[in-house]
């Protein structure tokens, strides 16, 4: 982990705040920063910066039984609570403990991959250009699939966010249509699990509220020209919050 890099630094940092950074590298970035104030500043704007995107993603409800299901799978901490005589489901239990973190359902998967679209987002001076990000959730379920970080002013990115392996000898088309637009247009064919770059000269537009979606196809692609598989993830894109550096 090079500090020195200010690239390098920033996407850390920003892995950091979403809390994707784990293991020795977040230890040694949290050691790093105690002493070092240009970390720290780092982190600071990072936390300036995706806090508005919380105001992006809907409350939703966990499941009743999410909770037991995951405490079912750490026996270290299950036997850690037993041992100190207070099961997990009564007050003063583990996951008593984490009710602050209970709030992470649909909302907060949606706010992870905005999160996770943000952190390739590197601010210039004056920069006025409106950036977007989309996150695409299946319709059945409300999960989110995939990012679509549109942040960078010549590339789009395809950015997968579960694992997206099919079972069946299809492929997965990536479509995008803007408000008014007549018809969808293809984007190209996606890998299942791999960030995919599309130059953003290949969209006819892009702009707030558009839509993109992702359907199943034949191996080849839509025979049509238009989506003719069932819908696998869609979504519309938000203006990111601009910010400039000094």
């Amino acid at each position: 982990m090079n500090f020195q890099d200010d690239d390098e630094l920033s996407a850390t940092a920003g892995e950091y705040v979403l809390g994707t950074l784990r293991g020795e590298e977040r230890d040694a970035f949290e050691r790093e920063m105690a002493s070092n104030f240009k970390v720290r500043r780092e982190v600071y704007e990072w936390q300036d910066r995706l806090f508005s995107l919380n105001l992006v993603a809907k409350p939703a409800q966990t499941p009743a039984t999410l909770w037991g299901r995951i405490e079912q799978r750490l026996p270290a901490f299950s036997q850690r609570d037993d041992a100190r005589g207070a099961s997990s489901a009564q007050p003063g239990g583990f996951w008593s403990r984490l009710n602050v973190w209970r709030w992470t359902g649909a909302a907060g998967f949606a706010l992870a991959a905005l999160l996770a679209a943000a952190l390739v987002l590197r601010p210039t001076i004056n920069t006025v250009e409106t950036q977007y990000v989309a996150v695409l959730q299946s319709p059945d379920r409300g999960m989110a699939g995939w990012v679509v970080d549109a942040s960078n002013p010549r590339e789009l990115r395809m950015i997968p966010l579960v694992d997206n392996t099919l079972t069946t000898p299809n492929s997965m088309e990536i479509w995008t249509k803007a408000e008014g637009a007549a018809r969808p247009t293809s984007l190209g064919l996606l890998p299942t699990n791999a960030v995919t770059i599309i130059p953003k000269d290949r969209l006819p537009t892009l702009e707030g509220n558009q839509l993109f979606e992702i359907t199943l196809e034949p191996p080849n692609g839509s025979p049509t020209g238009g989506p003719t598989g069932p819908i696998l993830f869609l979504g519309k894109t938000v203006s990111l919050p601009s910010k400039k550096t000094l």
